[in-house]
Order: structure tokens, then sequence, then C-alpha cells
């Protein structure tokens, strides 16, 4: 199962470009990985965006969930000057860099997918997770976080004020 697995994830790695399908099957093949050799702690961001995809809401409180909380919080208690806790949540950067050792690790050992690869994955998964919010329960508030169509993430919930950056 996990040879026909990697296979199909390989063969993605040929298309010049990726629509958005090809990005949810990629996230849905390589959770069926995580599952199978139950890795979860090893990938919690690809975890995390996978379930994104299929979900509006987290409920469960992962690892990465509870880090997530973490770095919320430490934005809220510094209003807002603590926003590189969670950069490399919001840009994209930790979700590369995960797939990268993925394929590394866990598809082929020395198989790299491109920057082109990586930046198409992140276009279409924009405009998938576009205006589907993901809700964090904080304990005492609700967090919102979501991406518009134009690539502006934001998280609401967070103080007084709410944090936006653009992607794309």
């Amino acid at each position: 199962m996990i040879d026909d697995l990697k296979n199909k994830i390989k063969s993605l790695l040929k298309k010049t470009s990726l629509e958005e399908s090809d990005v949810l099957y990629l996230l849905v093949e390589i959770g069926k990985i995580i599952e199978k050799k139950e890795i979860y702690q090893d990938y919690q961001t690809l975890w995390f965006y996978r379930n994104w995809v299929a979900h509006t809401k987290i409920e469960k409180q992962s690892v990465f969930v509870k880090n997530l909380k973490e770095k919320i919080k430490k934005i809220d208690i510094t209003k807002g000057h603590a926003i590189t806790a969670i950069f490399g949540f919001i840009s994209f950067i930790d979700l590369k860099n995960e797939i990268i050792r993925f394929f590394h690790q866990q598809i082929e050992n020395g198989l790299l997918p491109s920057k082109s690869f990586l930046d198409s994955v992140q276009v279409s998964l924009v405009q998938i997770l576009a205006d589907v919010p993901v809700n964090i329960d904080m304990g005492d508030k609700i967090v919102k976080i979501y991406i518009d169509k134009n690539g502006k993430f934001t998280i609401q919930g967070i103080g007084q004020f709410k944090l936006e950056i653009k992607l794309l």
C-alpha cells in the first residue's frame, strides 16, 4: 500500500503545474502515509493543513494546534509585536519545509520537490482554503484563521486587533 501511495505522489512531481485537485490529492495521499506509519508528530504542519482542507473546525488538540495556540497567546500578550512567532505558519514556509522533508524521508531518499512545485502547492492551497476559516478554541475565546482568494492571511480574535498578512 505504501509503495502505491509513494508512486502516486511521485507522479505529481512530473506535472508542470498543479491544479487545486492535485494539491487536495497530494495532501490526502500524504495523510494516508502519515496515518499508516503513525508519524503524526514528525509532520505536524502537513497534518494540520491536510485536516484544514477537509474541515472547517479543528477540535482535536494535536501538538501542532497546542503550539499554534501558544504562538497566538504570545502575539496577544505582546499586542502583536511577536508576529515572528507565527510567521513560518502564515507564510507557508513551515509547510514547504515539511513537504521537502517528507519527500526526502518518506517518498524517496534524496527526492526533493522543485521550488516551482512548492510554489504551485501554495497558490492552489490558498485557493482551496480561501474563505474557509478554521476556528481554534483558545479556552476563553475562539480565534479564527482564514485566507482570502487574494492570499491575505487573517487571524481574528487576538486581543483588540486583527492580523492581516498578504501572501500572494
